[in-house]
């Protein structure tokens, strides 16, 4: 529903409603409680093509951004000049500890996390995607291949 909405947006008051919520979400699963589901969710907003610049600082708000959100925000690997389906984009992965309490006791569990922000038709795509960090409940190749799997068309 979300995408069938933000298809017929017209105003730009629609978009500034509309622009965090997701229009694509998948979730995985696991049998563990303490380990992070793997996650994606798409979300798109107006944005032009912006130049090296702008999406130096747009990737440095980002960093901003997740370190003042989780304070051990780790950056693993980070570029505002990828190339995603064709298009220009900016790829920041890095890793933080999430707070949980599955039962009684409160955890930390690590998480792992990318974000991708796509430059293409007169939009800004964000591709968030995570999961846990500990290599035995995630792979990472499905990340890969997830992002690997992005086209554009008109």
């Amino acid at each position: 529903p979300v995408a069938q909405m933000k298809n017929a947006i017209e105003s730009p008051d629609d978009w500034i409603h509309l622009a965090r919520m997701p229009f694509c979400y998948a979730m995985g699963s696991h049998d563990s409680r303490v380990h992070a589901f793997p996650t994606m969710q798409v979300t798109a907003r107006p944005f032009s093509a912006p130049d090296n610049k702008t999406a130096s600082s747009i990737l440095d708000a980002q960093v901003e951004m997740l370190s003042k959100q989780y304070e051990d925000f780790e950056v693993l690997s980070a570029t505002s000049d990828a190339i995603v389906g064709g298009q220009r984009a900016i790829m920041l992965r890095g890793t933080f500890l999430l707070p949980t309490q599955p039962d009684e006791e409160l955890l930390h569990i690590s998480v792992l996390s990318r974000s991708v922000v796509v430059f293409a038709l007169g939009r800004a795509f964000t591709l968030g995607l995570s999961g846990s960090a500990d290599e035995h409940y995630y792979h990472e190749p499905d990340f890969d291949g997830i992002i690997g799997s992005v086209r554009f068309g008109t």
